[in-house]
């Protein structure tokens, strides 16, 4: 594996401690929903549950999660749940397959769907290191390269989003209009690696968890 792997190596490594903070995705997810004051009629979406850690305990009745292998309550892929889907979300988490492609998919879909005022949050925008960036996974530790969406949305059109530098980076998106727009960088982004990351990083609008709550608090106030 060494050889195999070696011209993708880069020293280059982002220094966040996610075990040190007493806050993670789920904890965000619940705060959000805690953020409208019409919390019980919230319907919530979860695309990839694994073992329901987090699906379970999302406090809302009216949810759906789909995984085409364990956890939730759809055993279907993403595709295959967007495609025959009808129902509007106001609050969609993601946290599929973590590859540049599908999730790019998946957001797109989502935006479609979510209601008037709604939120998208995405799993896993700050790989620290090449090995948590390198897809496909090459340990347990994996973020894969969906960061490669957060320049798209950097030059995007009625989306307003942030990326939380916790858990792994969760990226919050906000649709400010239904003409929105998120360009296709497929074929220029598909082959980058690691150090661009590194080296761009302070390009996207990360930010630390306490400006991150009152960003949303905020957010959520002026839509309701």
């Amino acid at each position: 594996m060494k050889i195999k792997f070696i011209k993708y190596r880069s020293r280059n490594k982002l220094e966040f401690d996610w075990n040190s903070q007493n806050f993670n995705r789920t904890a965000l997810l619940n705060f959000i929903i805690s953020c409208n004051p019409g919390k019980s009629n919230i319907k919530y979406l979860e695309i990839g549950c694994q073992n329901n850690y987090n699906f379970n305990a999302i406090c809302l009745e009216d949810k759906i999660g789909v995984d085409p292998d364990i956890g939730g309550n759809l055993r279907m892929t993403s595709d295959q749940f967007f495609k025959q889907n009808e129902l509007k979300f106001d609050l969609i988490f993601l946290d599929g397959l973590h590859t540049y492609e599908q999730t790019k998919r998946d957001l797109l879909n989502s935006l479609e769907i979510i209601n008037e005022n709604g939120v998208i949050v995405l799993d896993d925008f700050i790989p620290r290191n090449w090995r948590e960036h390198f897809t496909p996974r090459v340990q347990t530790d994996w973020n894969g390269d969906v960061w490669k969406i957060a320049f798209e949305l950097v030059k995007s059109k009625g989306i307003d989003f942030r990326i939380i530098a916790i858990d792994g980076g969760q990226c919050v998106i906000f649709k400010n209009s239904n003409k929105y727009y998120i360009p296709d960088s497929f074929n220029e982004f598909k082959d980058l690696n690691y150090d661009f990351y590194f080296e761009n990083f302070n390009k996207l609008p990360v930010i630390n968890l306490e400006v991150g709550l009152k960003w949303i608090k905020e957010r959520i106030s002026n839509e309701i």
